[in-house]
């Protein structure tokens, strides 16, 4: 009895460690899968945006004015790498299998974005992006740090349900 139970807390130990193994690979792979959509646009629009709030705030001394200008130009530079990439990776996949890159491919191409990014970015753009570029800054005394943990802070918000969209999306929608 007691090396039967041993031989089940051994096998549901090797069960347990091979489930958490793989769990750990599989979210891994999520994790490198994400940066690689995600990270150059972020990058690029971190840059911009900090630099058009630091802009901004220089010229008006209007620290609303800078953090929803700072706003818009993040998300003009961010869906912008990501449309030019997503748009280049359709007419490839097309290319490939020798379709043209016509009105439909663009409304599914449009028609992805959306469900992806849309629930997101009306939570992003309306209230949390401009809230932390305001708010953070004001709290520090460091403008550009403050704009910068701003908009760290407004990513987080942005990027959980995005992903969870790019994951429900590539699971039901081609």
């Amino acid at each position: 009895m007691a090396r039967h139970l041993a031989n089940c807390i051994f096998a549901h130990n090797l069960l347990f460690i091979g489930l958490a193994t793989n769990f750990n690979f599989m979210f891994k792979r999520k994790i490198k899968e994400w940066l690689k959509r995600y990270f150059w646009a972020d990058t690029l629009s971190t840059i911009v945006s900090i630099f058009v709030a630091w802009v901004i705030k220089e010229t008006t001394n209007d620290r609303v004015l800078a953090a929803f200008l700072a706003s818009a130009f993040a998300s003009v530079i961010f869906y912008g790498v990501i449309i030019l990439r997503d748009v280049k990776k359709s007419m490839q996949s097309h290319r490939l299998r020798n379709k043209k890159y016509q009105a439909r491919s663009i409304l599914i191409d449009f028609r992805n974005l959306m469900v992806e990014f849309g629930p997101a970015e009306v939570l992003d753009v309306l209230a949390v992006r401009p809230f932390f570029m305001y708010l953070i800054p004001t709290l520090m005394t460091n403008f550009i740090v403050g704009s910068f943990i701003g908009k760290t802070l407004a990513d987080i918000v942005f990027f959980v349900p995005a992903i969870l969209m790019y994951e429900v999306r590539k699971k039901h929608l081609r």
